[in-house]
C-alpha cells in the first residue's frame, strides 16, 4: 500500500501482476497502470484522485477518508467489481467509458454514491457499458448526454436495485436516455428504483431494439421522462419482446407519471408511457397481494403531436402482440391497476386513446 504520493512518470508502467494496490494518499499517474481481471485497486485517500491510464481491473474499491470527493477516470476502464463506499462520493467518467462485467455497488447516506458522465474538458460522451450479467445497486447516475447505460453483449442480464437514474440527457440520445440495448436476448430487471428526467428520441428512459428481450419492473417509479417519437418511458422495437410490470415485494407501488411523447411531426407519435412496436410483443401488468396501497399506476402520461400526424395511446401503445392486465383475483384482491389523466392531442385532429 501507499500512504503518501504514488507517482508514475510519463512512459512508465506499473504492473499490478494480479495484486491489489491500496492508495491512501495521492495518485500522480502520468504513465499507466497495467491491471488484469485478477488485480485490484483500493482507494482510501482523503483527497480527490485522477486515476490516469488504467485499462482493466478485477476490482475497484473507493472508500474515501473524507466526504464530497470526486474521483476521475482518465482513460476507458473495464472493471468486474466496483464499490463506492461513501454516499457523497462521485466517480466522474470525465469523457471516458466505464465497462462493467460483474457488479457496481454504492451506499446510501444523505444521498447516493454517484457515477457521473460529466466532463469539463473531454466532451460529454461518457457511457457505462454492460458486458455480461451485471448487478447495480445503491447508485445514482447523473450528467450523461448519451444513454447512461448501454448493454453491449447479447444475452446479458442487467439488474438495477435501489438506484436513482436521473441522467439529465439533453436529447442527443436516439434511444433510451437511461438504458439502451441493441443486442438480442437480454434481460433488464428494475426494482425499488427511480428513473426520471430522461430524454431521447425513442424510449425516454429505456429502449431496446434487439429481439427476444425481457424487461421486468417492480416497485419502481418512472417520472417525467420524454421522447420525440414513441415510448415516453419505455420503447421496445425487437420482435418477441416482453415487458412485465408489478408492484414490489415490500409493499411498494410501481408508477408511471408525467411521461410524454411530444413533437411536431407528419408521422404518428405513440405511447406516452410505454410503446411496444415489434411483432409478437407482450406487456403484462399484474399486482402482488401485498397491501391495499400497492398499485401499478399510469397517471398524467401524454402524447402530443402539433404536426399533421396522429397521437396514439396516452399511456400505452402496442403495434402487434398482446396486453395482459391482471387484477382483482382472490390472490390479488387488495391490489389494483389504475389509469388516470392520461391523454392524447393532435393538431390534425387524429388523436386515438
Amino acid at each position: 500500500g501507499v500512504d503518501g504520493t504514488l507517482t508514475i512518470s510519463s512512459g512508465s508502467t506499473l504492473s499490478l501482476a494480479g495484486q491489489t494496490l491500496t492508495i491512501g494518499g495521492h495518485l500522480n499517474n502520468s504513465g499507466s497502470i497495467a491491471g488484469s481481471t485478477s488485480s485490484g485497486i483500493v482507494i482510501t485517500s482523503s483527497s480527490s484522485v485522477h486515476f490516469g491510464t488504467i485499462d482493466t481491473l478485477g476490482s475497484l474499491t473507493i472508500t474515501p477518508a473524507s466526504s464530497d470527493l470526486i474521483f476521475y477516470l482518465d482513460s476507458n476502464l473495464t472493471v468486474k467489481t466496483l464499490a463506492i463506499n461513501n454516499a457523497t462520493t462521485e466517480l466522474r467518467l470525465n469523457g471516458y467509458n466505464l465497462t462493467l462485467t460483474g457488479s457496481a455497488k454504492g451506499t446510501l447516506g444523505s444521498g447516493y454514491a454517484t457515477i457521473s458522465g460529466y466532463s469539463q474538458d473531454n466532451g460529454n460522451n461518457s457511457q457505462v457499458f454492460i458486458n455480461g450479467n451485471v448487478n447495480l445497486s445503491l447508485l445514482r447516475f447523473s450528467n450523461f448526454v448519451k444513454s447512461a447505460i448501454t448493454i453491449s453483449k447479447a444475452g446479458s442480464a442487467l439488474t438495477v436495485t435501489a438506484c436513482n437514474l436521473d441522467p439529465g440527457a439533453s436529447g442527443e440520445s436516439s434511444y433510451g436516455g437511461a438504458i439502451y440495448s441493441a443486442v438480442s436476448g437480454i434481460t433488464i430487471n428494475i426494482s425499488n428504483s427511480t428513473i426520471q428526467n430522461c430524454i431521447s428520441g425513442s424510449g425516454g428512459a429505456i429502449a431496446t431494439t434487439g429481439s427476444n428481450t425481457v424487461i421486468n419492473i417492480s416497485g419502481s417509479t418512472f417520472n417525467n421522462n420524454s421522447a420525440s417519437t414513441c415510448g415516453g418511458a419505455i420503447a421496445t422495437f425487437g420482435s418477441n419482446s416482453t415487458v412485465n410490470i408489478e408492484v414490489g415485494t415490500s409493499y411498494t407501488s410501481t408508477a408511471f407519471t408525467n411521461n410524454s411523447v411530444s413533437a411536431s411531426s407528419s408521422s404518428d407519435l405513440a405511447g406516452g408511457a410505454i410503446a411496444l412496436t415489434g411483432t409478437n410483443s407482450t406487456l403484462n401488468i399484474g399486482t402482488n397481494p401485498k397491501a391495499s396501497s400497492s398499485v401499478v399506476s399510469f397517471s398524467g402520461n401524454s402524447v402530443s403531436n402539433s404536426g399533421s400526424g396522429a397521437a396514439i395511446g396516452g399511456a400505452i401503445y402496442a403495434v402487434s402482440g398482446k396486453i395482459n392486465i391482471e387484477t382483482g383475483s382472490t390472490a390479488k384482491a387488495y391490489s389494483a391497476v389504475n389509469f388516470s389523466s392520461n391523454y392524447v392531442s393532435s393538431s390534425s385532429g387524429n388523436a386515438q386513446g
